[in-house]
């Protein structure tokens, strides 16, 4: 059922059976339960990794290490059911790890590291780690330790992550992060690094000029404004130089290429209807929203479909999938217009999930009591999930809140 992404234009045909697939790919993944044949069929949609690659961490993270380890990918352990790892004593006093993939053998490292030879693993900031060639490597004991994920995704950072912190990190200090993020058995994280490229390139081919593009994103330190639909003004600390949009394009297919080696999963950036003000004049499309610089377009509007579209063929084509898109739905200033209404609410859904490649999507909902609608619409979608960054849940006490 996994179609290629060449056939991302063949956009209504796919959209009903999508949904549907989707739905039963949810079904699958949230069972705590899985035999190990349902876990075969959602991994498809996970990464896999290499082994090599976690060799290549261990060189990194702990040089002179690799060689107490025997590493090996399994699609089962002896005492758990997958997702999972499993620790036991190997020949000539090596350690060996299985996991069902890279991501869980990075996380069986890093759970014999802390837990078995009273290793930090931490960030800079944090107070660093404290990494060491122990005099006597630390033995696991009879029966191994096998253990299992408490859920299939482990997700890390929000959207402000990004433009706050991560725009300043060169690659060695993304290295590093991954590499902690690998070892703390996260597997799914929001990639949003070099997103602008992608809209430049989308926006150009719907007649908008240089300038009306490069003005419209703030500047690096900001452009969690930009990116959470511009509400806040644009072009602040701005226009964004080019160069610097095709450096972290360029960044981000590193990233990419390293966290699926590590059997990581990135979440997209998903064209979410905010565009510069001047589409209206050149599209004579008058169903748009303006606020300031930026234009909320109708998700039941054609042309949204065709920016869409368009959007996610240049994505795909730039940055391969791993099957998860984020939205980010933060409204402050006013009210999107897909926001309210079931036909709206879900054009926005069909926008990615009839995608062929597509097999689920976050929101980053920031859910409040005056945002509940949206953040209910979201859950009851197939295999859309709520990444809720504000609320502490105070958004369920509104009187049509649902729990879960």
């Amino acid at each position: 059922l996994l179609l290629s992404d060449t056939q991302i234009s063949v956009r209504a045909t796919f959209a009903r059976m999508m949904k549907f697939y989707s739905a039963v790919l949810c079904l699958a993944l949230a069972l705590g339960h899985a035999s190990a044949d349902t876990f075969k069929d959602a991994a498809r949609l996970k990464n896999t990794g290499t082994v090599q690659a976690v060799y290549d961490l261990l060189d990194r993270v702990n040089p002179g290490s690799k060689d107490h380890f025997t590493l090996s990918l399994s699609e089962s352990c002896p005492s758990a059911s997958p997702p999972c790892f499993h620790l036991a004593d190997g020949a000539d006093g090596k350690v060996e790890i299985t996991g069902t993939s890279a991501s869980e053998l990075t996380f069986g490292v890093g759970v014999y590291m802390r837990e078995y030879c009273n290793m930090t693993i931490g960030w800079k900031r944090g107070g660093g780690s404290n990494i060491f060639l122990p005099k006597s490597w630390p033995t696991i004991g009879a029966g191994g330790d096998s253990r299992r994920r408490n859920t299939p995704w482990s997700y890390i950072m929000n959207v402000c992550t990004h433009s706050y912190s991560l725009v300043w990190y060169g690659w060695s200090d993304w290295e590093e992060f991954i590499d902690w993020m690998a070892l703390s058995g996260i597997n799914l994280f929001l990639a949003m690094t070099g997103q602008e490229e992608v809209q430049y390139k989308v926006f150009e081919k719907f007649g908008l000029s240089d300038a009306d593009i490069r003005h419209w994103f703030n500047g690096p330190a900001l452009l969690t404004w930009s990116r959470g639909q511009n509400e806040y003004g644009a072009d602040i600390a701005g226009p964004l130089p080019r160069s610097w949009m095709k450096q972290q394009w360029g960044m981000q297919k590193q990233i990419l290429n390293r966290t699926r080696s590590l059997g990581m999963s990135g979440q997209l950036p998903g064209f979410q209807g905010n565009v510069p003000v001047q589409l209206r004049a050149i599209a004579n499309d008058t169903n748009m929203t303006k606020a300031g610089d930026t234009a909320w377009m109708n998700s039941v509007d054609p042309l949204y479909a065709k920016i869409a579209d368009e959007w996610m063929r240049t994505l795909l084509a730039d940055f391969g999938t791993d099957h998860w898109y984020q939205l980010d739905g933060y409204f402050n200033g006013g009210t999107a217009p897909w926001l309210n209404g079931k036909d709206a609410q879900v054009a926005m859904h069909d926008s990615l999930s009839s995608q062929p490649t597509a097999a689920a999507a976050a929101a980053a909902a920031w859910c409040s009591a005056a945002r509940n609608r949206w953040c209910i619409a979201v859950l009851t979608e197939p295999c859309w999930s709520a990444a809720d960054f504000r609320s502490r849940l105070a958004w369920r006490k509104a009187p049509d809140a649902v729990d879960g």
